[in-house]
């Protein structure tokens, strides 16, 4: 469940960055249950996080075992249940582009 990936980025990260590293890993490794539909079908969306410290703030997209990150820059940022990472991906599955 999405609750757990953010409780456990909670606990095992220090910063931001930090739990955006123990969320990915965790979901290249066990991927997340549930779905979101998007059109067109069948296209799976699963959950997007906020991701902030002090220091640096991270949106978090995610789709089964894959997802993308960006860095927020400046001060303000919203997430919505439509995905709103485009181009600007600052961090991404290592896969994702991968041509099957």
């Amino acid at each position: 469940r999405s609750s757990d990936l953010v409780r456990l980025g909670l606990e095992r990260g220090a910063s931001a960055r930090e739990a955006l590293d123990v969320i990915t890993s965790l979901l290249q490794q066990y991927g997340q249950g549930g779905s979101c539909r998007e059109e067109p079908t069948p296209f799976i969306y699963h959950n997007t996080f906020l991701l902030t410290d002090r220091m640096e703030a991270w949106v978090l997209e995610t789709a089964g075992c894959y997802w993308a990150a960006q860095t927020i820059q400046g001060r303000a940022r919203n997430i919505s249940n439509q995905l709103s990472i485009h181009t600007d991906i600052t961090a991404e599955h290592p896969d994702s582009r991968s041509e099957e």
